[in-house]
């Protein structure tokens, strides 16, 4: 079996290692992939290319993925259902909006 070394993935960008963190997870077959404020490790653009990533994962391979984010723009791009919470309140819960203000 041949793979990354553990320098080459030192190397390599943010979403290559988080990318590899998430394949690595997946040799269990979970049930849910979940990833926590995805938009604090990595930059718009990265997450903004991850998440039909896990959009194809979920429907493909029958993964749950839950992410969680603090960007709300990040909603509208693949997810199907939203849950805002805010100070411990469900402020919006149902399917994806659509583009939501910030």
């Amino acid at each position: 079996m041949t793979g990354r070394s553990p320098e080459c993935v030192s190397l390599t960008d943010r979403s290559a290692r988080i990318r590899l963190e998430i394949a690595r997870a997946l040799i269990g077959a979970p049930a849910y992939v979940v990833l926590a404020e995805l938009d604090e490790c990595l930059e718009l653009d990265e997450t903004v290319k991850l998440l039909p990533m896990l959009r194809a994962l979920a429907r493909q391979e029958g993964v749950g993925v839950l992410v969680t984010a603090a960007n709300r723009a990040l909603a509208h791009h693949v997810v199907d259902r939203v849950l805002v919470l805010d100070g411990g309140r469900i402020q919006i819960e149902g399917p994806s909006p659509g583009p939501v203000a910030a």
